[in-house]
Order: C-alpha cells, then structure tokens, then sequence
C-alpha cells in the first residue's frame, strides 16, 4: 500500500510540472511579441523554478561523490533566484521605474545570500539507511542570510499582495489575488515549514523523509499553476492586479472629433470630454509643428498624472492615468488595438456618425475593471 501511494505521489508532481513549462513558453512568447518586462519577468520567474526542481528532483537519484553537495547548493541558488523573480513582476506592475527601494533591498540580500551558498557554504550531511541528506548548519552565514532574505521576500510579496486585496473594489480582483496568495504559499512557504521540520533531530525512515519530500514537491507543482493561471489572466485583463486610478480614456479622429470616451470620475462630463478630445488633437499637433518633428507625441506628462498617446492611422486613443505601469502599457495597447479591428471598416469609411462606437464600453469593460 505505502509502495502505490510513493508511486502516485511521484507521478503527480511529474503531471503538475507540465503546466509550469508551458507558462513558460506562453510569457516567454509574449515577451518578444510585445516586450513587456512583466512578461520577461514572468518567462525568467517560471525558467529558474524549472532549474530548481530538475536539481530538487535529481538530489533523490543515485549521485556521485560530491554531486549531492553540488545540487543542494544549485537547488537553494534557484530556490531564491525563483522568489526574487516573483517580486520583481509584481514591483514592476505596480509602477514602471527601475528600481526601487524595496527592489534594491532585495536585490543586495540575494545576491549576498547567492554568494555565500557558492563560495564556500558550511553544509552538514547525514546518511539515512544509505541515503545522504545535506543541509546548512543552523549557525552559518549562509543559513543566517538565506532566513534573512526568506523573511523579508515573504515580508514584501505580503505586503505588494495586501495593498492591491485592500485597493481592490471588483470581486474579481479579490479572487484573483487571494489566488495569487495562495499559490505563492504553497510554492514558496510551505516548503520552507517543511525544510526547517526534516532538519530537526528526530529519528526518520527514508520512506517517510521520500514521501515528505513528494508531497512538498506536489504542493510547490500545484503552487506554480495557480500562480500561471493567476498571471495569464492578468495578461489578458490587466487592470486586475492595480491599484492605481484611471481617469479617462478618449478615442479621436485625426481631425480631432470625438468618437469615443468614457470617464472613470464624476468630476467630467460629456462636454468636458468632447473639449478634451479636440484639446488633445490641438496640443499634439502644436507640438509637432513647434518643435519640427515627424514624430508622434506619446505621452503628456501632467502634476500627479499622465496622459498616454497611441497613434493609429484613423484615429489616436487618448489615456490618462495617475502613472504609467506595465499594466496600464498592455491595457491601452490592447484596447486600441480591438477599437481598430472591431471598427475597421467604420474608420475606414467615416462620415461623422459616431453612434457606431457606443459599444466600445464593453472593451473599456474588459481591460479597464
């Protein structure tokens, strides 16, 4: 009986990786289609988790001398390579800078962390009926700052997680983060309890140490398709994960008519909204004729906000914002991309009636909620 279960138990964890890998194909592809960091980040994020578990997999098969102490230390680099992959798409969704502070910190403790397993780490083994089971030793620098840095990745991801649940006001922005909170955990956290539980000095049988480390494994598979799942519907709606305020989108004519607009603010009316557009047009074209370039505007830079720009042939979609994100970059690409296909042949052939783009709200609907 205990010899069928470790048989599921190995086959489960092989069967929830498979979903992992095509994640990282889906952002990987997305990355080079539209260049979008969140993409790279997500592509890098799903890769070093993969690495990771080839050498969390292979430490349970016959190795050479000297092979097993490699892989612990090539499985705890990629172990943290994968958490700081997580923040770092999550840091980038919520403002389009660099760096940041929080993104600084973790960088430094990382890499001090990455440092220390690579260089001369001061690990301990044990055999276990003829099996070896390495770990850090609990007072070690290496085991002091992998903790540290544990602690504060958790501390922020909780945080990044905490403050969008708490902006959130759609129900499926709730269900979509506390997903994300979940996979995160069961990826990330719950292994960790584990860890510390097998590196206590208890009396085990190997089969109990194998299953354990088959269960963690299957929570961790388990962990990653939530947290894939979670970000290729943010891929595809990307207002879900901000936190950020949208305060108009407004779709005009090169000659500067309104064809569409919708104001996420009481403040603006439809007059004020219909000034907008042909003061949009009016600034643009000064712009260009003042300073002598061919180009197109792409953005406005306002005190607390910022007006986006993309250009198409018949018409330009105007977005403001508080700031630019990557999340703000992909919606207003997407929205402006389907506005064209959906009314290709009523931009095409436009005689003044824009009644026809009234249904554009439910684009707005789909990327902007």
């Amino acid at each position: 009986m205990i010899f069928q279960y470790t048989i599921i138990l190995k086959i489960l964890p092989l069967i929830l990786l498979v979903p992992s890998i095509i994640f990282q194909i889906i952002f990987l592809r997305d990355y080079f289609k539209t260049k979008q960091k969140m993409f790279g980040f997500l592509a890098i994020l799903f890769s070093t988790y993969l690495i990771r578990y080839i050498f969390q997999a292979n430490r349970r098969s016959p190795l050479l001398e000297g092979e097993e102490f490699l892989f612990f230390v090539l499985f705890q680099v990629f172990d943290m390579l994968a958490l700081y992959s997580l923040i770092l798409v999550l840091e980038v969704f919520e403002k389009n800078i660099q760096f940041s502070w929080r993104q600084i910190l973790i960088t430094i403790l990382v890499f001090i962390a990455i440092g220390g397993m690579i260089s001369d780490p001061d690990l301990e083994s044990q055999i276990i009926e003829g099996s070896i089971f390495i770990s850090l030793k609990p007072i070690s620098f290496e085991f002091i700052f992998r903790m540290l840095f544990l602690f504060i990745a958790g501390l922020l991801v909780v945080i990044a997680l905490h403050q969008s649940l708490k902006s959130a006001w759609s129900l499926k922005q709730k269900s979509l983060i506390k997903w994300l909170t979940c996979g995160t955990i069961f990826t990330f956290f719950m292994p960790l309890i584990a860890q510390i539980a097998l590196g206590l000095p208890l009396q085990v049988s190997i089969e109990f140490l194998m299953i354990a480390s088959l269960i963690q494994e299957l929570f961790q598979n388990f962990g990653m398709v939530i947290i894939g799942v979670a970000f290729l519907r943010v891929s595809k709606k990307p207002w879900l994960l901000q936190r950020q305020k949208i305060h108009l989108i407004v779709v005009y004519s090169q000659s500067g008519l309104k064809l569409y607009s919708k104001a996420f603010i009481k403040e603006l009316t439809s007059d004020d909204l219909l000034l907008l557009a042909g003061g949009f047009s009016a600034v643009t074209s000064l712009l260009k004729e003042a300073t002598k370039t061919t180009g197109q505007v792409k953005a406005i830079l306002l005190e607390g906000k910022e007006l986006r720009l993309i250009n198409r042939e018949n018409f330009i979609c105007a977005l403001l914002v508080e700031f630019t994100t990557q999340a703000s970059e992909l919606a207003h690409e997407k929205f402006a991309l389907e506005f064209e296909q959906k009314y290709k042949e009523e931009l095409k052939d436009f005689n003044g009636d824009v009644t026809s783009f009234h249904s554009a709200e439910a684009l707005t609907t789909q990327y902007f909620s």
